[in-house]
């Protein structure tokens, strides 16, 4: 009996150890990717913005130091996950980083701004997918409080106080995500390369993203099969994407690739936002880096958040019922509750994880077809004699119809056998005409 006990309790010292080694890695192995993605894009979004720290470093305005730090943070982020992502390095960029200057028009004066161009590296690098987002922010306009002096003789206004935009929805949650991919995107698995591109100087006339396509080589633009810019994507309801105003040979694609999100239909409703289109007009589905991608005739996706389907016209909200707050006050993690943040976070970011890991991703979009139509209107050679073709068959079908009423109008009078019409017009006479 005593032998017995002996055994049980030796028996009981190793199985235990043993079973709380099992249980975790069980427990691991059940959660998704999504959850995984998810908890992520959320960390790396609060390092972004310092979250729970005194002295928050979120004033990102374009060629400010803190724009600069910000980009140092990416930067640092990326080379943390070290192993998956490599920095890039040909004629405009060097070390990841691709500096180029801009005009600041809200100080008058050139200032330096960086786009930031890591890749994971695909089985073949003859294609790639470019996934973009803006890291920068705007808010002096829209936050800075006055009121009107005491001293009833100067009648002034003065400033009071000014909040600090911490641009989740504008662009640090964007960041989130794309960081995330970088974790979880693994080097040599897919048959591309994926590109991950952090824009700088997005809210001074979309400065970073026009000088990423602008200095695009040939190479380049032969080998880009689709760029997705991911923006606006904490706040909403629903989850959008976009293939622009024409829609592309791919939608088919899209659509059976990107089911967990909700396709947005241009049209009535969600058009009163303030991203143009190329066309000129403005519509929700645009953000201002697909209006460069647009303009450059890729394909391009638009991944967004908004409740644009809520109402007549959905208009410029994230979600039902609240106005715009990108780069406001507003547009802060206080502002929204964090269980609908971190659930965006890991519905976006799920939804390109699994659309990059597509079958025959590179067949359906090696034939770049996205901008056919938007090609034929911006052509001026195009937009030139496409007015004066339509002239000339509408004045052909004025003479054809001319020559049918004619030609019943004859037939009907050789039937009738009238030889001829006599119309009389009425004079007035000189009681009307004294009148």
């Amino acid at each position: 009996m005593k032998k017995f006990f002996k055994f049980l309790v030796v028996a009981l010292a190793v199985m235990l150890p043993a079973l709380f080694v099992v249980i975790p890695v069980h427990h691991a192995n059940a959660i998704s990717i999504e959850d995984s993605l998810k908890f992520s894009a959320y960390s790396h979004l609060l390092s972004f913005v310092d979250d729970g720290l005194t002295e928050r470093r979120i004033a990102r305005m374009a060629g400010s130091d803190g724009e600069h730090d910000a980009k140092d943070r990416i930067q640092d982020a990326l080379e943390v996950i070290g192993t998956n992502v490599t920095a890039v390095n040909n004629a405009t960029t060097i070390d990841g980083i691709q500096r180029f200057g801009f005009y600041n028009y809200t100080n008058d004066r050139k200032e330096v701004s960086y786009n930031i161009i890591y890749k994971i590296a695909g089985r073949s690098s003859q294609k790639k997918i470019v996934l973009t987002c803006n890291y920068d922010n705007y808010y002096a306009p829209y936050v800075e409080h006055y009121k009107k002096d005491t001293n009833p003789l100067t009648n002034i206004y003065v400033k009071e106080s000014e909040q600090k935009s911490e641009g989740i929805n504008a662009s640090a949650a964007s960041v989130g995500i794309m960081l995330a991919l970088a974790d979880f995107v693994e080097e040599g698995t897919l048959d591309f390369d994926v590109e991950l591109v952090f824009f700088g100087a997005g809210y001074q006339g979309n400065a970073g993203a026009k000088h990423y396509v602008q200095t695009l080589s040939k190479a380049d633009r032969e080998a880009t099969l689709l760029l997705v810019d991911i923006s606006r994507i904490a706040f909403g309801s629903e989850i959008y994407y976009y293939s622009g105003e024409f829609g592309s040979n791919a939608d088919k694609f899209f659509d059976n690739n990107l089911s967990t999100l909700k396709r947005f239909k241009s049209g009535f409703y969600g058009s009163s936002v303030n991203a143009g289109t190329p066309l000129g007009y403005t519509n929700a589905g645009y953000s201002d880096s697909t209006i460069a991608f647009a303009d450059s005739g890729l394909n391009f996706l638009h991944i967004f958040a908004g409740s644009y389907g809520s109402g007549v016209v959905g208009g410029n909200c994230e979600y039902y019922g609240k106005q715009n707050v990108i780069n406001t006050s507003k547009d802060s993690l206080s502002y929204i509750s964090d269980q609908e943040l971190v659930s965006n976070l890991g519905k976006a970011s799920a939804a390109v994880y699994n659309f990059l890991n597509s079958e025959n991703m590179v067949q359906n979009l090696s034939t770049n077809p996205n901008m056919t139509a938007y090609n034929v209107f911006t052509n001026t050679y195009v937009a030139t004699w496409l007015p004066v073709f339509i002239l000339i068959v509408l004045l052909l079908i004025t003479v054809i119809v001319h020559y049918l009423i004619a030609s019943k109008t004859f037939k009907y009078a050789t039937d009738h056998n009238i030889t001829g019409v006599m119309i009389t017009i009425d004079q007035d006479d000189e009681d009307d005409t004294e009148e």
